[in-house]
C-alpha cells in the first residue's frame, strides 16, 4: 500500500470516527423524539441569560410547558400516541415561538427562553396554536420579578400549579 493510499485510509477511519462521535454526543446533547436541547443546555442557556440580566438589565422570559396528562394518554391510546402528542406540542412551540430557544426539561415538560416579549405577548402566542388545548403554560419576565435561578423557577412552577388548577376546576 502506497503512502497515499495509507493517508487516504486514516482520512476515511478519522472521518467515520467523528460521524459516530458526532451520532454519539447527539444522543445526550438533544432529545431522540423531538431533536430540541435538553435539561443541561437549557440550565447553562438560563445562566447566561441572568447574567445578561444582571450586567445589561436584558429582560427575558422563561417559560415552562407542560402537556395535560400524558400518562393517561400512555395509558389509554398507548406511547406511541404519546410520542405524538410530544412531538406535536413541540412542533407547535417551535412553530410560534421561532425566535425563542425551546428545550425538552421532562418527559413531558418543555422550557422556552425567549427576549424582547412581554409575557403578555408570549402568553398570546402560545394561546394562539392550533394545540393548545394538550397543554397549559406559565411565564415569568426575568426583569420584573427576580434575578435568581431557584427564584424564578419557583415561580413559574408555582404559575403552572394554579393553571392546572384552573383547568380541573373549569373541566368540572
Amino acid at each position: 500500500m502506497s503512502e497515499t493510499q495509507m493517508k487516504d485510509r486514516e482520512i476515511l477511519l478519522l472521518k467515520r470516527e467523528i460521524e459516530h462521535l458526532k451520532k454519539e454526543v447527539r444522543k445526550y446533547k438533544y432529545d431522540y423524539l423531538t431533536g430540541l436541547p435538553l435539561r443541561k443546555d437549557f440550565e447553562l442557556d438560563l445562566d447566561l441569560h441572568l447574567e445578561d440580566y444582571k450586567r445589561f438589565k436584558k429582560p427575558f422570559i422563561l417559560g415552562i410547558v407542560d402537556v395535560n396528562d400524558l400518562h393517561i394518554i400512555n395509558r389509554d391510546s398507548g406511547y406511541h400516541m404519546g410520542d405524538a402528542t410530544i412531538l406535536s406540542v413541540s412542533k407547535c412551540i417551535e412553530n410560534t415561538l421561532i425566535h425563542a430557544g425551546i428545550y425538552r426539561i421532562g418527559g413531558d415538560e418543555f422550557a422556552i427562553l425567549c427576549r424582547g416579549n412581554s409575557v403578555e405577548d408570549f402568553d398570546i402566542m402560545l394561546n394562539n396554536t392550533d394545540t393548545k388545548s394538550l397543554y397549559t403554560h406559565a411565564a415569568v419576565n426575568c426583569s420584573t420579578e427576580t434575578d435568581n435561578k431557584s427564584s424564578i423557577f419557583k415561580e413559574v412552577d408555582n404559575i403552572l400549579i394554579q393553571r392546572k388548577k384552573q383547568k380541573k376546576l373549569s373541566k368540572s
